[in-house]
């Protein structure tokens, strides 16, 4: 009997780049950024930044104004 299990994890991404992260002290909402077509869009946003208003595909720019603006963050 074969049995398939398929698994949705939707804050993966951010998961695994908030415990990288934990050491340096970043908090707070976390983005991470794709280049499309040469334009930066968002790829997947923490729970905070999704509060405020970060949707996937948006832009950073747009995405910054929703969060607060900040730096790029990671290393």
């Amino acid at each position: 009997m074969r049995r398939a299990l398929a698994l949705f994890f939707p804050t993966f991404s951010i998961d695994r780049m908030r415990r990288r992260n934990l050491a340096s002290g970043v908090r707070g909402p976390l983005l991470l950024v794709t280049t499309e077509r040469g334009a930066r869009k968002v790829a997947a946003g923490s729970p905070e930044a999704c509060a405020r208003g970060v949707e996937p595909r948006m832009s950073v720019a747009h995405a910054r104004a929703h969060v607060g603006g900040g730096g790029e963050g990671g290393g």
